[in-house]
């Protein structure tokens, strides 16, 4: 089963909005003839609402995993350029790890670029650990993938990891929260 989380701004944050779509009436103008005949073949675009467009320039990450009897793989974690440093991919990460808890995974699994090592300290703070490497895994360059592994989400070591990573991250963060499907998990440092 797959399970999604998007994390928002909230309140009154300003900063800058994410770069608007393109529709997607607009994104194939090539010269081949399959880019010049799909703009005939895509339904006209709905018209949005301004709630829906200021809901789309809220969005800063997301992230998701797949269950599997028990374990939970992590598909994708990502930030926004415009917040990347911030805090947000970690408190996607501890987000995705309570949701797997809450629907019984005993392990989370991932494949990470193996040049990303930011994101691979990321993991390892987590008690990730590379277990192998798929070779060429990544289409868009050939890219090898290291395959990581946590302990068992019920272990000491994960859990005095967690405890400590989410204090931290607490700290750095003040609060946060996430919606994951009909309830609300929320990061406090008070």
């Amino acid at each position: 089963m797959a399970h999604y989380i998007v994390a928002r701004r909230i309140g009154g944050y300003e900063a800058n909005a994410p770069p608007q779509l393109e529709p997607a009436s607009q994104l194939s103008q090539s010269s081949d003839l399959i880019g010049r005949l799909s703009r005939f073949l895509r339904p006209p675009e709905p018209p949005r609402s301004p709630q829906l467009d200021e809901e789309l320039r809220s969005i800063v990450g997301y992230a998701g995993i797949w269950v599997m009897t028990d374990e939970a793989h992590v598909t994708t974690i990502a930030s926004h350029p415009e917040v990347r440093g911030q805090g947000i991919g970690e408190f996607l990460l501890v987000a995705l790890i309570h949701r797997s808890i809450e629907v019984g995974a005993r392990w989370m699994t991932l494949e990470v670029r193996a040049s990303n090592d930011i994101a691979q300290r990321l993991y390892r703070k987590y008690t990730f650990k590379e277990m192998g490497v798929r070779r060429r895994y990544y289409s868009d360059n050939g890219e090898d993938a290291l395959v990581m592994w946590t302990d068992a989400l019920d272990s000491d070591s994960f859990q005095s990891a967690m405890e400590q990573n989410e204090e931290k991250l607490a700290e750095r963060l003040g609060s946060a929260e996430v919606r994951l499907g009909g309830s609300v998990w929320i990061l406090s440092n008070g």
